[in-house]
């Protein structure tokens, strides 16, 4: 395989194309087949053309009958129009001196050379490949050059969130506001899911961990419950959470997620609050802290203790062992919890 890229290389160099000055209105302004390009901004292309003109001109395959396809360039001809340009100098090839598969590596490599590829390129980039290539091709060649693990389950998943998702979820993924593993969890559920789970994770701005964490707890509570993802996700469904105008960001995020986990398992709910409600009771020393691992996973409690010197140690020391039937403090059993 190396040695074919090699000869791609060699090839590349004796491409035959001619530059001249063409209108913008040949070229189609949605993306076509070799279009590697999701969810990007032409701000700083049309600062740089602006300023010293087009320096690299795209490579486009002259049609006699249909827009042009795009090569190369796909951005500066998006940044041209956005600055009203009426035509364009190009790098104008015949299609029929190369197949497409070399007409899309070109566009591939092409991009590689210059920038990194954001999750939905990548897959894109993928799905393209795919129809003239095997997906051992795919695994073991163009998923590394993509920086990503060679593995099938990896294509077929990077394809299908380019495929699948919809316009939103994409846009997100691009952004980097939705996680790849998020995405990836979505894939499997219907339009109305994805979408649904999708404006929650938005409006609740939460973090990679905590939106596979409302993944599963979303979906756990709709098959304990048996209930449709409307009715779970409505606004007065989630408790008044998301109404709630005194809870900033992080804080709505924060409730909405202890509310699910408080409704998939309410046993375990109302075991955890009667046992901080018993910790909260204890008398303890100022400077001393009680811990409970987080949901109970852990059998150990953890005591926190803040003081300047010994004496201060000491004295706490005796003021916790003073706390009447300390000693009957345990971690409520699972069997009590679920």
């Amino acid at each position: 395989m190396q040695g074919r890229h090699l000869e791609k290389a060699s090839e590349q160099k004796k491409m035959n194309y001619d530059i001249r000055e063409e209108p913008l209105s040949r070229f189609d302004p949605d993306p076509g087949p070799f279009t590697l390009s999701y969810g990007f901004s032409t701000d700083t292309l049309v600062r740089s053309i602006e300023a010293v003109g087009m320096i690299q001109p795209p490579l486009v395959l002259e049609s006699p009958s249909r827009p042009w396809p795009i090569v190369c360039g796909f951005r500066r001809i998006a940044a041209a129009r956005r600055l009203r340009l009426s035509s364009i100098v190009c790098r104008v090839a015949q299609p029929e001196k190369r197949s497409t598969i070399d007409w899309l590596l070109t566009s591939l490599y092409d991009n590689l050379g210059t920038r990194g590829f954001n999750p939905v390129e990548a897959g894109m980039a993928l799905a393209r490949l795919a129809l003239h290539r095997p997906i051992e091709d795919l695994r073991r060649t163009y998923a590394p050059l993509l920086g990503l693990p060679p593995r099938t389950d990896t294509v077929e998943s990077y394809i299908a969130m380019a495929s699948a998702l919809e316009p939103p979820l994409k846009d997100s993924l691009a952004s980097g506001a939705l996680s790849v593993h998020a995405a990836r969890a979505l894939l499997d559920r219907s339009a109305e899911e994805r979408s649904a789970i999708h404006d929650l994770i938005t409006m609740l701005n939460l973090s990679f961990n905590n939106q596979i964490q409302l993944i599963d707890i979303i979906y756990d509570i709709m098959r304990i419950e048996s209930i449709e993802i409307g009715d779970l996700l409505g606004m007065k469904a989630l408790g008044g959470v998301l109404q709630d105008t005194s809870l900033n960001g992080p804080q709505r995020g924060k409730a909405a997620l202890a509310y699910l986990k408080e409704r998939r398992s309410p046993r375990f709910a109302a075991a955890a609050h009667a046992f901080h409600r018993k910790i909260a009771r204890l008398p303890l020393p100022k400077g001393a802290r009680l811990q409970t691992p987080p949901f109970f996973e852990e059998e150990v409690l953890r005591l926190e203790l803040v003081f300047k010197n010994g004496r201060e140690l000491l004295k706490m020391l005796r003021d916790i062992q003073g706390i009447e039937r300390l000693e009957e403090l345990r971690l409520p059993s699972w069997k009590e919890m679920l």
